[in-house]
């Protein structure tokens, strides 16, 4: 016995062509450059309001967005959203636990506020005077770079948040009728510095100096003018000093730019509490550097490393019976949050070699320091008992 079967084959006809009608003209994606800096509110502590004896404005940076033109009419730009951290002022007018508080996220708009905390890490108020529950605002400021004046510019350029305008930046920069980066950029041949050594400067402050000049048939360096700068007269001359007697390739060229910036002195870590703010478990051995390796690597919070200000951390975790961290809780960390989080994920990362048991309770503290700290400190690495 045999059997068939057969497909069955539809037609279907094509959907019919239907004309859209187009009236006017429809938006299209244009790209806006915009200079972000961040403003301060006053500071609060609790209801008074308490006024700073010393402030650090944050890094200026940028932002490139593309929007309709024309802009859809249903749809309005949104104000930029304000940053808010919660901080406590000590005895000695620092500012500790640093806390940047959660925003609610804005579609279309991105600021990098990185250097919020680190910032503020750098502000001081009157010694003797400890408040608590403390907070500070920032708002950004968004202004076409077009439209931007000089000196925000180049306190823009001359920071490490330049973002994805940069370029634009560099170019509302440079002086009418250059011509100095028409083509091959001028090729440094000899290349002088200010002496960074022997100008003093605020710790958690940034100093630099913009300048202007020309180069003559010769390659030197003519026409020297300060343009924008941080402010330290002192560094401002060496700067201008230094690049009049710069050298570059031969060849007359108007309207070149150069920048010179000077990185803070290193911030020591606050003072600690005489008193311990956690116990060790009784279990857990009392020199964890014996039996604790930590992987490789050590996670500065990379914003507080650029303003050179040290922390420390206070952790307390577990160690199971087969080596790994566990139940990892930070318990401290000043002078912000930051370092409290940098630590724990070290800590997590940890390992120690098996035991009958594992350990319970264990608490360490952890030391952000930078090379220049490293060398006067002692010589106990980053972990330390409790």
């Amino acid at each position: 016995m045999t059997s068939t079967s057969s497909a069955l084959s539809v037609t279907v006809p094509p959907p019919p062509i239907v004309a859209l009608e187009i009236s006017g003209s429809q938006p299209r994606a244009v790209p806006r450059a915009d200079v972000v800096q961040l403003t301060s509110s006053a500071v609060r502590c609790g209801a008074a309001e308490i006024i700073p004896t010393v402030t650090v404005l944050p890094f200026n940076t940028t932002r490139l967005t593309y929007i309709a033109s024309p802009p859809p009419p249903l749809h309005p730009p949104q104000p930029p959203v304000a940053q808010t951290l919660d901080f406590a002022i000590g005895a000695d007018g620092r500012p500790r636990s640093i806390r940047l508080r959660p925003a609610e996220a804005q579609a279309g708009f991105y600021v990098d506020t990185s250097d919020l905390a680190p910032a503020l890490a750098g502000w001081r108020f009157a010694a003797g005077q400890p408040h608590g529950a403390c907070s500070i605002t920032f708002l950004p400021t968004i202004t076409p770079i077009a439209a931007a004046p000089v000196t925000t510019l180049a306190r823009l350029l001359a920071g490490p948040t330049v973002g994805d305008a940069g370029a634009a930046a560099f170019k509302r920069l440079q002086p009418p009728g250059s011509d100095c980066y028409q083509g091959r950029h001028p090729n440094a041949r000899t290349l002088n510095f200010p002496p960074f050594d022997r100008i003093a400067q605020a710790p958690g402050t940034w100093t630099y100096a913009y300048l202007s000049h020309d180069i003559d048939a010769a390659g030197r360096a003519i026409r020297v003018q300060l343009i924008a700068s941080s402010g330290n007269a002192e560094f401002d001359r060496a700067s201008a000093a230094a690049l009049g007697r710069d050298r570059f390739q031969p060849g007359v060229r108007h309207g070149c730019l150069f920048e010179f910036h000077q990185r803070p002195d290193p911030m020591p870590e606050p003072t600690r509490p005489t008193t311990p703010v956690a116990v060790k478990g009784p279990d857990c051995p009392g020199d964890l550097q014996q039996i604790l390796k930590l992987p490789p690597g050590r996670p500065f919070p990379p914003m507080f490393r650029r303003r050179a200000i040290g922390g420390y951390a206070v952790l307390r975790f577990d160690i199971a019976s087969w080596g790994a961290t566990g139940n990892v809780s930070v318990v401290e960390a000043e002078p912000a949050e930051a370092f409290g989080q940098a630590a724990r994920g070290m800590i997590e990362r940890a390992h120690a070699a098996p035991s009958a048991n594992g350990y319970r309770g264990c608490v360490t503290t952890v030391h952000f320091r930078l090379p220049e700290q490293e060398r006067d400190a002692r010589s106990d690495g980053w972990i330390l008992p409790e």
